[in-house]
């Protein structure tokens, strides 16, 4: 039965403007989701440079008060600080000094002394170890580390005409 005089017509030409600005949200989270995925890589890496370079620095401060040499021992999945007691290096086992993993994205490239390192994955004997020397003296052994991410950023941690600074700008 027909009421008025036209058919109902059931097709449609077009989008409504609702369904386009649907679209135009989901475009607009998944674009936001890729952005944080790249900067989450980037701010690790920060992270990670900023948290070693302030370790060392401690570290290095802390061997001129106590007139103790402390140094930093670098394997190729992280680092840990050591103490010089009775003529033994002796690690700290947990605290601000505990053994440090580096995130399965990242890895460590270090030059000690103006050469290459190649860092071990293990521990090695505790006199044969790739390690940052600071002594009570005040003085730091020289060394360049590169912490790397596997989407090819890079950050350094050096020391520079003896102070110990990060390079965000690789």
């Amino acid at each position: 039965m027909i009421i008025s005089g036209r058919p109902r017509s059931t097709a449609t030409a077009g989008f409504s403007l609702l369904e386009i600005l649907v679209v135009l949200v989901i475009i607009a989270i998944l674009i936001s989701f890729a952005a944080v995925t790249f900067d989450s890589e980037q701010e690790k890496l920060a992270e990670e440079g900023n948290r070693l370079a302030a370790l060392m620095k401690l570290a290095a401060e802390e061997a001129i008060m106590n007139s103790r040499e402390h140094r930093v021992v670098f394997t190729s999945d992280g680092y840990l600080f050591e103490k010089l007691v009775d003529g033994e290096w002796r690690g700290f086992e947990e605290g601000l000094y505990r053994r440090r993993v580096l995130p399965e994205d990242f890895s460590f490239h270090m030059t000690l002394a103006n050469r290459e390192i190649a860092l071990d994955a293990g521990d090695g004997e505790a006199g044969n170890r790739t390690a940052v020397l600071f002594l009570s003296s005040g003085e730091v052994t020289p060394f360049e580390l590169l912490i790397r991410g596997v989407s090819g950023l890079e950050i350094t941690v050096g020391n520079r005409s003896g102070v110990i600074e990060v390079d965000h700008g690789r």
